[in-house]
């Protein structure tokens, strides 16, 4: 028996087929919010873009406080080839709860050890690390691209752009692709196609720090859908999906779908309401402003 890939956009021998952890596991992502996708092309993509994300310095650096651990159950150093000032040694610096610990490695004149910031006592470290745009555009494609197909099955194959989302994911220069004007996607797009949750979500670190956050939003001729790592607006993308709202719709008209994704919890998928989320933006913003009792009403009202 057959099942459709999104990642190749074919049908695949079930047999061939495993289950892909949307958000990595290094990440926090579970099997519950997962997609059916070719075994080959999953490990391809694996090695090309989610391990370079996950292991971008900047992500590790905001996903440290939650010990998180991929297949391989081990930490991957943050920081490598650092240096320790005072003794001029090169470590690599790891993060393990919410501590800093240093790993030299072994050389002809010396052993290899691991020690906390405490044990090296080192007051000044020399840091060197890069970003790249190409990393996260074509992560944020493929993960979009899976969460579509997650959200609305064979609606998203029909009437999305998934094959523009798939150009992204597979460009090996994302800056050749991404101005192409035949595109209709355009990858963390917060300014040229501003939504409004886009905004809300990542206005406020704390209020969502623990969780990552997966929306899609319908306005006259469009369907967006958005996901933010943390709440930190540096680790979001949204992007247009679709120009037939009516299609994809299936929340009612105008409603938005929004996925709470703990990091700290054993139930890693939590639905949560356009209503819930907008209690939790006036509440953290403007608290004296009873906006539960207005929607009470409000709903009171309608009844």
């Amino acid at each position: 028996m057959q099942k459709y890939c999104i990642y190749s956009n074919e049908y695949v021998d079930e047999s061939e087929l495993n289950k892909e952890h949307i958000i990595p596991k290094k990440l926090g992502g579970q099997l519950d919010f997962s997609v059916l996708v070719s075994k080959e092309i999953n490990s391809q993509l694996g090695s090309k873009i989610d391990a370079p994300f996950v292991n971008d310095t900047f992500v590790q650096l905001h996903s440290k406080s939650y010990n998180f651990k991929g297949h391989s159950k081990k930490v991957t150093p943050a920081l490598k080839n650092s240096i320790i000032k005072e003794t001029n040694e090169k470590v690599d610096i790891s993060f393990k709860n919410n501590k800093m610990i240093f790993h030299k490695k072994w050389s002809k004149n010396s052993p290899a050890w691991t020690k906390t910031l405490e044990q090296c006592k080192a007051k000044v470290i020399e840091c060197n690390f890069t970003m790249s745009q190409d990393i996260y555009v074509r992560f944020f494609a493929k993960l979009l691209l899976a969460t579509g197909y997650y959200l609305y099955g064979d609606t998203f194959v029909q009437y999305g752009y998934h094959e523009d989302l798939r150009k992204v994911m597979n460009a090996d220069k994302v800056d050749k692709i991404i101005d192409d004007p035949s595109l209709k996607i355009k990858i963390l797009s917060s300014f040229k196609n501003p939504d409004a949750f886009m905004h809300i979500v990542t206005s406020d670190f704390e209020a969502f720090k623990n969780y990552h956050v997966i929306w899609s939003s319908f306005y006259t001729n469009a369907v967006v859908l958005g996901v933010s790592f943390f709440g930190n607006k540096f680790l979001s993308a949204n992007c247009i999906i679709s120009d037939n709202p009516e299609k994809f719709d299936i929340a009612g008209k105008g409603k938005v779908i929004l996925k709470e994704l703990s990091t700290d919890s054993p139930r890693r998928l939590i639905k949560v309401t356009q209503e819930d989320l907008l209690i939790k933006f006036a509440e953290t913003y403007i608290p004296d402003f009873n906006i539960s009792k207005i929607i009470k009403l409000a709903n009171k009202n309608n009844s």
